[in-house]
């Protein structure tokens, strides 16, 4: 009688060893999906961060060109009242002094384009480096592996096989 239970005994516990093999699978793919998700987060919460670190500069580029452009209206228009003054002590009147005026509102305009030239460069070169994080985000992220989720049909398959081996 005990002869015969062991192969009975012995496909049970292939059977067991089976199922014990495909949940370590399943905790092992487990884990690595985790570690993923948790990649992920991190990943995503740096590029936030630098996100908005990169934002806040560019606000305060903008805020530096503004700045700039109302500076530069002073200096203008300082400079249009001195030459219109100086001119009507002076008593001159005419086309010289339109002249003088016209170029310092060219002058103006030249320095107000610089500006917003800086500012428009600065703007692009924060946009690039948004482009660059977006890219180190998706690459840090795709660097964790995900794990697909075991079948256990092949380990209930190797269970049976393995225990039938102990009938033949």
């Amino acid at each position: 009688m005990c002869v015969a239970a062991l192969p009975l005994l012995s496909l049970g516990l292939s059977i067991a060893g089976g199922v014990a093999s495909y949940q370590a699978a399943k905790s092992q793919a487990d884990a690595q999906n985790q570690m993923y998700r948790e990649n992920a987060r991190d990943a995503n919460k740096a590029a936030d961060n630098q996100y908005a670190a990169l934002q806040h500069k560019s606000i305060q580029e903008r805020n530096a060109a503004d700045q700039k452009l109302f500076e530069n209206n002073i200096d203008a228009l300082r400079a249009r009242s001195q030459a219109r003054t100086s001119a009507g002590e002076a008593g001159v009147t005419g086309l010289s002094v339109n002249a003088l005026v016209n170029d310092l509102w060219a002058q103006q305009g030249r320095r107000d384009d610089a500006t917003m030239q800086n500012y428009q460069t600065a703007r692009d070169d924060a946009y690039a480096q948004m482009d660059q994080v977006k890219a180190n985000t998706q690459s840090r992220i795709n660097s964790v592996q995900r794990a697909k989720s075991p079948s256990f049909l092949p380990f209930l398959i190797g269970g049976i096989s393995g225990g039938l081996g102990a009938f033949g």
